[in-house]
C-alpha cells in the first residue's frame, strides 16, 4: 500500500512540475533532435558584441577560426550544446568558413534591425576597447576582468589594439 501511495505522489509531483514548466513557456530539449526542432535553420544573424570569436568546435576553449566585428552578418546553420552546457550556433561566414559562436553573442538580423530603428547608435566612446598597459591585453567594456583605471588605454577597434601589440583577453569570450 505504501508503494502505491508513493508512486501516486510521485506521479502527481511530476504532473505538477510539467504543468508549471509548460505554463512558464520554458522548453526543455531532451536531445539534439529536439533542439533542432526549436529553431528554424538557416537564419540570418549578426554579432551583438564588440568583437566575437568564431571557434572550431562548440567550446570557448576550442581553437579560433576567425573573429568578427560588431554588426557582421552571417548565416546560422544549426545549434549544438557544448560540453559546458552552453548553446553554440553553427555558423557559415561569407568566405565559406564554418565555425561556432556562443548563442548569446548573436542576434537575429531582423531583431537587430528593429532595435537599431528604435534606438539610435550609441556614442563612439561606448564602442571603445579597454587595454591594460601592464598586461598588454585588451578587453571589451563588459569584461569581468577590466584593468584598474590607472592602467587603462582605449582603442576604437580590435585591429588598432593588435597593431599596437595588445592581445585579446580570454575572459571576454
Amino acid at each position: 500500500m505504501k508503494k502505491r501511495i508513493s508512486l501516486f505522489l510521485c506521479f502527481v509531483m511530476l504532473f505538477v512540475c510539467a504543468s508549471a514548466v509548460q505554463a512558464s513557456g520554458l522548453t526543455i530539449a531532451k536531445d539534439e533532435d529536439a533542439l533542432e526542432e526549436d529553431f528554424q535553420f538557416p537564419f540570418l544573424a549578426e554579432t551583438d558584441e564588440l568583437a566575437v570569436n568564431v571557434r572550431a568546435q562548440p567550446s570557448t576553449q576550442s581553437a579560433k577560426v576567425g573573429r568578427l566585428e560588431r554588426g557582421t552578418q552571417l548565416t546560422v546553420t544549426g545549434a549544438e550544446v557544448g560540453k559546458s552546457g552552453e548553446l553554440f550556433y553553427c555558423v557559415l561566414l561569407e568566405d565559406g568558413t564554418q565555425g561556432f559562436i556562443r548563442s548569446d553573442l548573436l542576434i537575429e538580423a531582423d531583431i537587430a534591425e528593429a532595435q537599431r530603428a528604435e534606438n539610435p547608435e550609441p556614442a563612439a566612446s561606448e564602442y571603445q576597447l579597454i587595454g591594460n598597459k601592464k598586461t598588454k591585453k585588451y578587453h571589451e567594456p563588459s569584461c569581468r576582468s577590466l584593468p584598474a583605471e590607472k592602467n587603462q588605454v582605449f582603442f576604437e577597434s580590435a585591429d588598432e589594439a593588435e597593431s599596437k601589440g595588445y592581445a585579446h583577453c580570454k575572459n571576454c569570450d
